[in-house]
């Protein structure tokens, strides 16, 4: 199982409507991609230094191949569309993880 992991920063003032987009189109757009078993959304606790506000996107892809798929095809494409919806708003950076054992 391979986990493609987003860290999202944003600013405090647009979360309710960023946290809304998320859960209403891009999580189910993801959802639907090829190799996704689940998503998790979370937000991150420990207060880092800065106002912005911190979430992690945790979604799950069962194979390496339907990864990089994702990486190469899904992910610009959704990234774009954040862009251009909250342009300057969000800061992320992508990680990907394989789990070693649970």
């Amino acid at each position: 199982m391979i986990i493609h992991n987003t860290t999202y920063s944003i600013l405090p003032e647009i979360e309710n409507r960023w946290v809304k987009w998320m859960q209403r189109e891009h999580i189910p757009q993801i959802k639907t991609l090829p190799g996704v078993v689940n998503c998790r959304f979370l937000k991150l606790m420990t207060k880092i230094e800065g106002d912005e506000v911190t979430y992690a996107l945790q979604t799950e892809i069962d194979n390496l191949p339907a990864s990089e798929a994702f990486l190469q095809e899904h992910s610009p494409v959704r990234q774009h569309q954040m862009k251009q919806l909250f342009p300057g708003q969000v800061l992320y950076f992508e990680t990907v993880l394989k789990i070693v054992s649970e």
